[in-house]
């Protein structure tokens, strides 16, 4: 058996990749909580990079997604110890683990687990969410009040941001899986991995970070290049500009999500690049 799995947050599970009748049924901007959402996920799987790159690129892998809204990279990388495969029986495996906001620090939510040893979250996000994720922010709870305060700083971002890099890099050792490294959309980047903890960076095998062979150092900003409405001034801004949009650009949404047209473009990148790394794949 061939599988690709993927490695993400949202831009992993396919938030965005709405069809257009739904935009035009919601009125050009589709938000919804985690618990109201779920009808959402059979649309996000089909059109995530995940699924095209199996579909329209990769076709004799079989796409194993295991994005989830709003977590980390700790939770990502965790959540290879949580899906279904048997590693064993897979003859060509392919991990692709799309790094998430640096900043994001995930645990496990309480009644992650059934009796049944199927994972799952809370009774509103049952059968799909297992991470209750906090990220800096003041006033959202106690809970990330504490994390702001006690425990964020630029070197434990780093230093865990490196270790799940690490977590995962070994894991596809381990279990003879090829290993790709992309980043979604976190500006800060491997220079300031470097910047922050250079011994453990010196751990990462860079060879299987798509950006290092790209003129782009995330996705995000080759989606925006790609829309081509804004200043090379005014890129770096994006986030604003697309989040006070009424309707979608044609590659990337106003909730900051890549549209079906942007999953198709990070496909395609994600397949030039394995077949580069990996031309036996």
């Amino acid at each position: 058996m061939n599988v690709l799995i993927g490695l993400g947050c949202s831009w992993t599970q396919g938030e965005g990749g709405y069809p257009e009748q739904l935009w035009k049924q919601h009125n050009g901007k589709i938000n919804l909580p985690m618990h109201k959402s779920h009808h959402l996920i059979e649309y996000e799987h089909e059109n995530s990079w995940v699924n095209v790159l199996c579909r329209d690129h990769l076709t004799e892998y079989h796409p194993c997604n295991l994005g989830q809204r709003g977590i980390g990279n700790r939770g990502s990388a965790r959540s290879l110890y949580l899906t279904n495969p048997t590693f064993s029986k897979i003859d060509n495996g392919i991990v692709v683990f799309m790094l998430s906001g640096y900043e994001r620090f995930d645990f496990f939510r309480e009644g992650w687990k059934n009796e049944n040893n199927c994972y799952k979250s809370d009774t509103k996000d049952s059968g799909h969410y297992n991470f209750q994720t906090v990220w800096p922010h003041l006033g959202n709870s106690k809970l990330w009040d504490i994390y702001t305060r006690q425990v964020y700083s630029d070197d434990a971002t780093a230093i865990e941001t490196l270790c799940n890099i690490l977590e995962v890099q070994t894991f596809c050792k381990a279990n003879n899986l090829k290993f790709v490294l992309a980043n979604a959309f976190d500006n800060r980047n491997k220079e300031f991995l470097y910047e922050h903890c250079d011994n453990l960076a010196n751990k990462v095998d860079w060879s299987c970070y798509i950006h290092d062979y790209r003129d782009y150092q995330t996705f995000a900003e080759l989606l925006v290049r790609k829309d081509d409405w804004l200043s090379k001034e005014m890129q770096s801004h994006y986030y604003e500009k697309y989040s006070n949009l009424d309707y979608p650009k044609k590659h990337l949404t106003n909730c900051i999500h890549p549209t079906i047209d942007g999953y198709k473009v990070i496909a395609e990148e994600l397949a030039d690049f394995i077949k580069e790394k990996y031309p036996n794949a």
